[in-house]
């Protein structure tokens, strides 16, 4: 029996769903870490997990454990106006309204936030961090 671990794919969707009209990016890991390297056109979002912790095993025959999951929500804002702070404010709004008490799929407790905070700023980008979480139980029984 393999471990399935929950992806971050319908976050992603549905996000991107909801900013479709605005044409904001939504996107992973990999593309933020180009982003940050090269640039990035702003208005985007990242999302990438940052951690993930559980609980003692619950199981003699196996292992079975709840899993907190901690999940950024990377912000890149144009900065070459006062407006990006209320572009964050308005983004940040939507973005949580669209989180906070949905329960992924394959997660067993609906999202709740963590924290925010400013995370890099120049000229050209405001970068801000949220953290929200959620859990999802580990279930593997040995053969």
């Amino acid at each position: 029996m393999s471990v399935v671990l929950p992806d971050l794919q319908p976050w992603q969707e549905r996000l991107r769903t909801l900013l479709a009209e605005q044409a904001i990016r939504v996107a992973g890991a990999a593309e933020m870490a180009s982003a940050m390297a090269e640039g990035t056109p702003a208005p985007a979002l990242y999302l990438l997990e940052e951690r993930a912790g559980a609980e003692p095993n619950r199981s003699m025959v196996g292992v079975v454990q709840t899993v907190e999951r901690v999940v950024s929500i990377h912000y890149a804002i144009d900065n070459q106006s006062d407006a990006s702070v209320a572009q964050l404010g308005s983004l940040r709004a939507t973005v949580m309204g669209a989180l906070l008490g949905w329960t992924p799929p394959d997660c067993s407790h609906q999202i709740q936030f963590v924290e925010g905070q400013l995370t890099a700023f120049d000229t050209d980008l405001l970068w801000w961090q949220d953290q929200f979480k959620t859990q999802f139980r580990l279930h593997h029984i040995h053969p």
